[in-house]
């Protein structure tokens, strides 16, 4: 188990469970765990989720904290034209290796030494480019 509940929370899924945010800070238990956060704490907030920005080439990049040793979770990062879909997969980590770009044009990088890095996925499409004028991202946390 990755968290540490009680007997009676373990049975409770509304406590317990990948979606559950016991905690109430708005982050559910998987992607709490998956970003560093303490899924039963009150200390871990918006600070741990992924920040967006665009970069110096007016590509939309979104970066966050991955965690090596959370290696029984699969990390993929999303792209959309729309909030509604459809998402095409950008970059995906499985089971603690580092993120591999799986759309063309996307960049994945990771920086950093020992159990966190610091990971940066770009997505493929510039700001201007007429074909996409608006994009998204999403980071989601699920089981290998």
């Amino acid at each position: 188990m990755w968290a540490t509940f009680s007997a009676a929370e373990l049975l409770d899924s509304s406590i317990s469970g990948d979606l559950a945010d016991p905690n109430r800070n708005g982050i559910p238990n998987l992607i709490e765990y998956a970003l560093g956060g303490d899924p039963t704490g009150n200390a871990t907030g918006q600070g741990i989720l992924p920040q967006a920005a665009l970069n110096s080439s007016g590509k939309l990049q979104v970066s966050f904290d991955r965690y090596v040793t959370r290696n029984d979770v699969t990390l993929t990062v999303e792209g959309s034209d729309a909030l509604n879909g459809p998402w095409d997969v950008l970059a995906r980590s499985t089971s603690g290796a580092p993120f591999i770009a799986e759309f063309p044009g996307v960049t994945a990088s990771e920086m950093g030494e020992g159990g966190v890095k610091r990971t940066t996925i770009i997505d493929a499409y510039n700001k201007s480019d007429p074909e996409h004028p608006r994009r998204f991202v999403r980071l989601r946390a699920g089981r290998p």
